[in-house]
C-alpha cells in the first residue's frame, strides 16, 4: 500500500511490483497530514449527456457527500482509493464511442487516472445526487435532491 497526500491510497500486488525508490519527505509527515486534511461537503457542477448543468451539493454514488470520503477504482493491477477532496473532475468514459468502461478522474494536482472496476465508476453507480446550495427562505424546506443516473451522467467539476 502506498499513501499519496495528493491522491489517497493505492495498492499494488506484490507480484506486479517492479521496484520501490525511497526518498525523504519534502516536509514533516505530521505537518503534511494536518495541512492536507479537509472536511467539507462536496459541491460541484454535474453535466448530463444532453448538456444540462446542475450545480450544488453533491452525493456521489448517492452516498458519498464529504471531501474525506473515497472514490474506489482500479487501473490494470493497481487498486486506488482516491479522496474525493483531491478530485477536480470526473468524466464518464463511453464504450459506445470506443472508450473502455469507467471514468477519467482528474486530480487537483493535474494527474489523470482512468479508473474502472468499482460501482463508483460503472453502471452499478446509484447516481449522482445534486441539490441546489442556494439559500431559501428561512424555515422553508430545502430544495429536493435531483438524481442523475449513470447512463445520463457525462461529467462533474468539483468546487473546492
Amino acid at each position: 500500500q502506498i499513501s499519496d497526500p495528493g491522491l489517497g491510497q493505492l495498492e499494488i500486488r506484490w507480484q506486479h511490483l517492479e521496484g520501490v525508490r525511497f526518498h525523504p519527505p519534502e516536509r514533516s509527515l505530521d505537518a503534511a497530514a494536518h495541512d492536507s486534511f479537509e472536511s467539507h461537503p462536496l459541491e460541484g457542477t454535474v453535466t448530463t449527456v444532453t448538456g444540462a448543468e446542475l450545480t450544488g451539493l453533491i452525493r456521489w454514488d448517492a452516498d458519498e457527500a464529504f471531501s474525506w470520503e473515497i472514490l474506489d477504482g482500479s487501473w490494470r493491477d493497481v487498486t486506488f482509493d482516491v479522496e474525493l477532496g483531491q478530485v477536480a473532475s470526473i468524466e464518464r468514459m463511453d464504450p459506445e464511442r470506443g472508450s473502455r468502461r469507467g471514468a477519467r478522474v482528474t486530480l487537483r494536482d493535474g494527474r489523470v487516472l482512468e479508473l474502472s472496476g468499482s460501482n463508483d465508476l460503472d453502471e452499478q453507480n446509484k447516481g449522482v445526487l445534486v441539490r441546489s446550495a442556494e439559500e431559501g427562505v428561512s424555515g422553508a424546506e430545502p430544495p429536493p435532491w435531483i438524481r442523475v443516473r449513470w447512463p445520463d451522467f457525462r461529467s462533474i467539476r468539483f468546487h473546492h
